[in-house]
């Protein structure tokens, strides 16, 4: 993977966890030490989570509908 800030390729995953929406990697680069998070997820799990969210920005619009009738 390249590092988001120096664009070097020596980088390291210091971290793993498993989560219920795929695997969260903690990573570092090895040049400049700047460290930031992935998320992996599977294509199933990405259509259900882009569900869940339209399905969210819908709720919220209509709230905002009613709080400002």
């Amino acid at each position: 993977m390249i590092c988001p800030k120096c664009q070097d390729d020596m980088t390291e995953v210091i971290d793993s966890r498993v989560m219920p929406y795929g695997v969260r990697r903690r990573r570092e680069c090895l040049v400049c030490d700047h460290r930031w998070t992935t998320v992996e997820i599977d294509v199933d799990q990405y259509k259900t989570l882009q569900r869940i969210a339209s399905s969210m920005r819908e709720i919220t619009q209509e709230l905002g509908k009613m709080n400002n009738a």
